[in-house]
């Protein structure tokens, strides 16, 4: 019940696509942000949310250094151009004026402001000044942890369970055991507790944070530099080749548009008009005039300009160039499916595709543990706020039935295990590919139940594997009803075996009274 509600969670806020967008951030710059959280604004019991986040509006502790930063201690959302009714909805206060919401201490005087926002870069009537038509403000959203004391104490009630207490709790409890005259077994330890504040130019609002477990907010991580403690993406490595790439090209456009594609060197008075001579010299359908006996003579008066030999090597820098983009990143020309097929075999170019993604796995081993951190946090949010009785959908081999979503009381750890991890370009086509070299040999002494597992495995749409396995199981089916003999047929089968039993019953109470008449006469015999 619990995965069927954590499908319908993701199904509800569109969660594909938002971390599509998110590991496309990762692909390019490293980071990669989620928020999961719920909506109370449009629909009162809670509306789902995975919503993603722009990386460069994330900023985390420095000490983070694990993977998707499972470690860090404290984060914070940076939201800029906020309209301020919108500011004001977040954390209402008829004591907080405009100004109290707009955090402007975080804007550094001598960061510059990115031109995607500042219109005088682009010629366009349509976008205007760039000036807001709406007031907005910044505001930070923080999220951190803190240690705070628990007791573990052996229950009185149950010395096999162990509770974990608060202090209050525990004072409480040991003062009761006191004045009972016992005593409690007990020992000191810690605990996360999960905070989270609302910060503008003042503090906003503080209290504990959504999820008491985990952050709302979930990172996923490319590569990491060690020395520089950040993390990059594929893009980092592309930006030198593609600066060559784009430098070669300017250096030779420059060639091109400097040196002579033709025309002529001459002396002053050679032509009769210079400047007609200079309008018609390239026409072909026009006459330059000269002086007369110019040509004739042979005077030297004009030459044609020499021309500079273009460089044979600038190509193929530029095609190294271009070629360096892709062997950088990873990324070969298998795995972009611009490969000629014809030139190579089809197990070489399976082989570079994995090799490709060989050198990508750290993205995705990334997407694989932020798959897992996120269903930790689905499911803190399915048992906490939405296990109200609403009506999730189940999808299984008995067709679809809604249940209602409850909370079960007693079970409180649960496995969040992520199937389908990117091993190879496509995990079905490898196996099916294996397995279409031991089917011809092993095919033919397979049971149709082994068929019908081995479906899974086909590349085929799952709607096309339902369809084949729902015929396998019909054509079984109407065998098995072909085989069972029909009700008339079992009818005459029982009469025929009752006819039998009867005349078997008959025979023999007939022999019984044939051996009673002889054994009566052989008494009478001997009596004579």
């Amino acid at each position: 019940v619990l995965t069927a509600a954590a499908k319908w969670f993701r199904d509800q806020c569109d969660a594909e696509d938002e971390e599509s967008d998110a590991f496309r951030d990762t692909v390019i710059c490293g980071m990669g942000w989620t928020e999961t959280r719920l909506d109370y604004e449009e629909e009162p019991e809670g509306q789902p949310v995975i919503e993603r986040l722009d990386p460069l509006e994330v900023v985390w502790d420095s000490s983070a250094r694990k993977r998707n930063l499972v470690d860090m201690r404290r984060v914070f959302h940076i939201r800029r151009d906020i309209p301020i009714e919108d500011a004001r909805a977040l954390c209402p206060g008829d004591h907080f004026e405009d100004a109290d919401y707009n955090a402007s201490w975080v804007d550094r005087a001598d960061e510059k402001e990115p031109h995607e926002v500042n219109n005088r870069f682009y010629d366009k009537d349509d976008i205007g000044d760039g000036v807001p038509s709406d007031k907005t403000v910044t505001m930070v959203r923080a999220q951190w942890w803190e240690r705070v004391p628990v007791w573990l104490v052996v229950d009185p009630t149950n010395p096999d369970k162990v509770i974990t207490l608060e202090k209050e709790q525990f004072d409480e409890l040991n003062r009761r055991i006191e004045i009972a005259g016992g005593k409690i077994t007990s020992t000191q330890s810690t605990r996360k507790v999960y905070k989270q504040a609302f910060l503008g130019r003042v503090l906003l609002e503080i209290g504990p944070a959504p999820c008491k477990d985990h952050f709302s907010f979930k990172a996923i991580t490319g590569k990491r530099d060690r020395n520089k403690n950040t993390f990059y993406g594929l893009v980092r490595a592309m930006k030198d080749p593609q600066r060559w790439a784009n430098k070669w090209m300017s250096q030779t456009m420059h060639i091109l548009n400097t040196s002579a594609k033709g025309g002529i060197l001459a002396e002053r008075g050679f032509f009769e008009n210079d400047a007609d001579a200079e309008a018609t010299w390239a026409r072909q359908d026009a006459i330059t005039w000269t002086k007369q006996g110019a040509l004739s003579g042979g005077n030297g008066k004009y030459a044609p300009k020499p021309q500079s030999q273009f460089p044979s090597s600038t190509f193929q820098l530029m095609e190294f160039a271009i070629s360096s983009i892709r062997d950088t990143s990873g990324v070969n020309v298998e795995l972009l499916g611009m490969q000629n097929s014809a030139s190579q075999a089809a197990s070489l170019d399976m082989q570079r595709k994995q090799s490709s993604m060989t050198i990508l796995q750290p993205l995705f081993d990334s997407l694989r543990r932020y798959r897992k951190e996120q269903g930790r946090l689905l499911l803190y949010l399915i048992e906490n706020y939405l296990s109200d009785g609403r009506l999730i959908r189940i999808v299984g081999p008995d067709e679809q039935q809604y249940v209602p979503l409850v909370r079960q009381p007693g079970n409180a750890t649960y496995d969040v295990i992520v199937d389908e991890a990117p091993t190879s370009p496509n995990q079905k086509e490898a196996t099916w590919s294996m397995l279409q070299q031991i089917l011809p040999v092993i095919g033919k002494m397979l049971p149709p139940a082994t068929w019908l597992a081995l479906l899974k495995y086909s590349p085929l749409p799952t709607s096309a594997q339902k369809d084949i396995s729902d015929s396998i199981q019909q054509q079984q089916q109407q065998q098995q009803q072909q085989q069972q003999p029909s009700p008339e047929m079992m009818k005459a089968q029982a009469e025929l075996q009752l006819m039998q039993q009867k005349g078997q019953a008959e025979a023999a109470n007939h022999k019984a009274l044939t051996d009673a008449k002889i054994e009566g006469m052989q008494r009478e015999a001997a009596a004579k």
